[in-house]
């Protein structure tokens, strides 16, 4: 399993890094999911998640990246509804066109490097491959907010809170949990320790109950 094949695009989190504001951390954030097909909810928990972040006042999320899963997953999750199995290609040409017709598309981007490994892949694994990407690529990452290195960019991976749970694994990056309306998980996930865990309450218009598959 190579870091660079396929390569992800950083051409715009640099550009967005020349213009992060003085005394906030820069954050790439970074979402898995089977995305089969995207719909606004991906993309507007994505939208909540910097928004929450950049609230606080000593955040500027520079990038975030939507990762879809491997097609062998998709294929198990549709068992029963294979005619509705769209390929890893199909997948990201949609995420693609979900972010420029959102006009996010300055931040917000697929990112091909999971779908195309030759398996399956663990949503912590991607979350680490891209912090250790960056850093490949020059672009320094923390893992810590008392970091004296004021420029280093954290990567925090956004999930459901349905996903949260499972995360620990991903440690020492952050975790950020964007809430459904049926359950609030924001007490017991702040609990969590030994890593930066946020739960962002359920202030979109858009419904959370919604899955794509």
């Amino acid at each position: 399993m190579k870091l660079d094949e396929p390569p992800t695009d950083l051409s715009f989190v640099r550009k967005n890094l020349e213009g992060v504001p003085s005394g906030t951390r820069p954050v790439v954030l970074i979402s898995t999911g089977s995305f089969s097909p995207v719909h606004r909810m991906h993309i507007q928990a994505m939208v909540d998640a910097k928004n929450h972040l950049e609230s606080k006042n000593c955040y500027f999320v520079i990038a975030a990246f939507l990762s879809p899963c491997h097609d062998d997953h998709v294929r198990s999750k549709l068992r029963k509804s294979p005619n509705l199995f769209a390929n890893s290609d199909q997948r990201l040409e949609m995420l693609k066109l979900a972010c420029e017709e959102a006009g996010l598309s300055n931040w917000l981007r697929p990112d091909s490097w999971e779908v195309k490994q030759p398996r399956r892949t663990d949503s912590s694994c991607v979350a680490k491959r891209m912090d250790a990407y960056l850093n490949m690529n020059g672009l320094t990452t923390v893992y810590s907010d008392d970091d004296e290195n004021r420029e280093g960019i954290r990567v925090i991976e956004v999930c459901g809170g349905d996903k949260a749970k499972g995360q620990k694994a991903v440690a020492p990056l952050g975790v950020l949990c964007v809430g459904r309306p049926e359950a609030n998980h924001a007490e017991e996930l702040c609990r969590v320790a030994g890593y930066h865990f946020v739960a962002v309450p359920n202030e979109s218009k858009i419904a959370r109950n919604l899955s794509s598959s």
